[in-house]
């Protein structure tokens, strides 16, 4: 096993400190300079939320907002990092199997599906699922499967984990959702350290233009602004403000996050299901699926 596919089992095992030095050591040994200088501030960011997290001065739900966003950079560095000569496969932590050894995963998920859409889409979402399960697949959805007193961010990493493939209704209403938004990013995330897929659908062809994501930045600009000034009010009566910082992390993660899910699904397939596509789109899903098995 080589050093990249080590680091990104440790990733997946949460060891964030310890992959944040391995890559500082790699990379100012190889030479890889910018990358070295782009982990420092990565380590920076990553201890101050420790250190937040330790002392109390953070809820469990921004801390793992943040830790996700850490996750996903570290998942960018690791596509330009020149991994160091090795056998990795010996090295503590490792948990990975050899080949005979492993297990299919759909072995563990079946055929289990998550579908992610925003509340506003739920007619199409509810016609998405219905075809789904018709053709033998389970759809784990929010207003079915969250459980009670279940957070929302729990539910999200245990529906992507429970499933094989996380199906995705894109709209412009969706691509404004901070929480399809934290779906879809967590599904590319989990992509890169296993075999769950991301499946993009889509009746609302807005993504496609150029302007979007601009016309976007200004709706969440105008939420951030709005929420920044809650929090302001709210400071200057000496009130909590916990739930509106987590609000506003929501929406810089959303800001952020934007422009990748936007290229992400213009580079890659994208399955139109429109009124008169509907029956032919859900054909190209239940085929890449079955493709895939």
């Amino acid at each position: 096993m080589d050093h990249k596919t080590y680091l990104k089992q440790l990733i997946a095992d949460g060891k964030i400190a310890e992959v944040i030095k391995q890559l500082l050591d790699a990379t100012e040994k190889n030479g890889q300079n910018e990358l070295h200088n782009d982990l420092i501030i990565l380590s920076a960011r990553y201890n101050a939320q420790a250190s937040a997290k330790r002392n109390g001065l953070t809820s469990n739900e921004a801390y793992n907002i943040q830790i996700n966003s850490i996750n996903h950079s570290l998942m960018y560095i690791m596509d330009e990092y020149e991994s160091i000569p090795g056998d990795f496969s010996s090295a503590p932590g490792n948990k990975i199997t050899a080949k005979s050894d492993s297990v299919h995963p759909t072995t563990q998920t079946g055929d289990v599906l998550f579908l992610s859409y925003s509340r506003q889409d739920q007619v199409l979402a509810r016609k998405i699922r219905i075809y789904l399960e018709q053709a033998g697949f389970t759809v784990i959805q929010d207003d079915s499967h969250l459980m009670a007193g279940e957070s929302i961010q729990a539910f999200i990493q245990r529906s992507i984990l429970e499933s094989r493939a996380t199906i995705s209704l894109v709209s412009s209403r969706s691509l404004l959702s901070v929480w399809v938004a934290h779906e879809s990013m967590s599904t590319f995330y989990a992509e890169k350290l296993s075999n769950k897929k991301y499946i993009a659908v889509f009746e609302d062809r807005a993504f496609f233009s150029r302007s979007f994501v601009d016309d976007a930045f200004d709706t969440i600009e105008a939420e951030i602004k709005d929420i920044s000034d809650s929090i302001q009010r709210r400071l200057s009566k000496g009130r909590n403000i916990t739930d509106l910082q987590e609000e506003l992390l929501r929406y810089k993660d959303l800001e952020h996050n934007l422009p990748n899910i936007v290229h992400r699904l213009k580079e890659h397939l994208s399955i139109d299901i429109g009124e008169n596509t509907f029956e032919e789109g859900m054909r190209k899903v239940l085929d890449t699926l079955r493709s895939e098995s």
